[in-house]
């Protein structure tokens, strides 16, 4: 009995670490999806903040302010 409840709590705390594990690598995944975003953005951001004369006022006023 005692070795059946000794290896049912060395197989739980297995599990225990692969989902800690796992937890800690979807957490890692999200934070360079943000990074990733982020990134995507100032590169639109940058790509449409050129100096046509088709920009619109407020977008020359949100390109200087992100870039200055």
């Amino acid at each position: 009995m005692r070795e059946f409840l000794r290896n049912k709590r060395k197989k739980v705390k297995e599990e225990n670490k692969i989902r800690e594990f796992l937890r800690n690598k979807r957490k890692k995944e999200k934070e360079i999806n943000k990074m990733l975003q982020g990134i995507r953005a100032k590169k639109i951001l940058s790509e449409s903040c050129g100096n046509s004369p088709f920009d619109s006022k407020r977008i020359r006023e949100n390109c200087n302010l992100f870039f200055n």
